[in-house]
């Protein structure tokens, strides 16, 4: 019984820190260069969402769309051989996917208000500018 008392919080993770970088590694591997394509789909959904409120409706429909897939690519595929909980980040994936789409479709049925959001804007652009360069910043392929 003692023993129990050298226990560390590592000594209860299911995989190494290396173990997760490598699998962000592989699942970039495996959809490049689809990554292309979403960032400028990001920048395109930016600018619409910054010029144009009589379209809005269509950007969490596309959110929606885009969550579906990190549940199934990411979750389901590739994170859940080594996470017991992964499939369940997918089911609460493609719950918000299901919320975004009701957003969506809720918009669609709302008159259009010119509402635009600097802070929005910030972490937009930081999420499509700042953030896929983190890890090159820190070493990592």
């Amino acid at each position: 019984m003692p023993e129990w008392l050298t226990y560390r919080l590592s000594d209860f993770l299911m995989f190494t820190p290396g173990t997760y970088y490598r699998l962000f590694e592989r699942q970039n591997e495996a959809l490049w260069p689809l990554q292309l394509f979403t960032l400028a789909l990001g920048l395109v959904l930016t600018g619409t969402a910054w010029r144009d409120a009589g379209r809005r409706q269509v950007l969490p429909g596309l959110l929606a769309m885009v969550w579906v897939f990190v549940a199934w690519a990411f979750h389901w595929q590739r994170y859940a051989p080594i996470n017991l909980a992964a499939k369940w980040f997918a089911a609460a994936f493609v719950l918000e996917a299901l919320l975004l789409a009701g957003w969506a479709v809720r918009m669609a049925a709302t008159p259009a208000a010119a509402s635009r959001s600097r802070v929005g804007l910030v972490m937009s652009l930081f999420g499509l500018g700042l953030l896929p360069l983190i890890g090159p910043l820190l070493g990592r392929s």
